[in-house]
């Protein structure tokens, strides 16, 4: 009523943009919905099938650019300014900071996560009916790619 923002949430870019107009980042990702289902590689039934190595590949390359922007911060926000001019390098490495650490594993706390939202998606007629952990998640391409810890809480 005052005009005034009291609280929000968005994305780490939009985190960064705020609290460079003054706000002050309270709960960061991991503290507010970790493992959250809003992230995730889809690959169609007829991809593994017709092309698993794509799919492997693709994922490698996934790896490497997570494993960059958590170990090499400075180095990916110079690839980002170089590409993107608009960004800047500072704002890139801020927005690191303050992602979430993804990497190519797939941990069970994320996959018990996505199904447990899975009542709300059936609720809002997005769902028919549950599905099977299997009719969600390939995980086969996954182990070849990542065989040890995820990386999601590494700072």
């Amino acid at each position: 009523m005052d005009g005034e923002v009291d609280g929000a949430c968005g994305t780490p870019p939009l985190a960064v943009l705020a609290a460079r107009q003054g706000a002050r980042i309270i709960l960061p990702p991991e503290k507010t919905w970790p493992f959250n289902p809003s992230y995730g590689i889809i690959a169609t039934q007829r991809l593994i099938r017709e092309s698993p190595s794509l799919l492997v590949d693709f994922l490698k390359l996934h790896e490497d650019a997570c494993n960059l922007l958590r170990k090499h911060p400075k180095e990916a926000a110079q690839l980002v300014h170089s590409v993107m001019k608009i960004i800047d390098e500072d704002f890139a490495r801020e927005v690191f900071r303050v992602s979430p650490k993804y990497c190519a594993s797939l941990p069970d706390e994320y996959i018990d996560c996505t199904l447990a939202f899975m009542p709300a998606l059936r609720e809002m007629r997005y769902l028919a009916r549950d599905l099977a952990q299997e009719e969600v998640f390939y995980t086969t391409a996954i182990e070849k790619v990542h065989t040890g810890r995820h990386h999601y809480d590494s700072q």
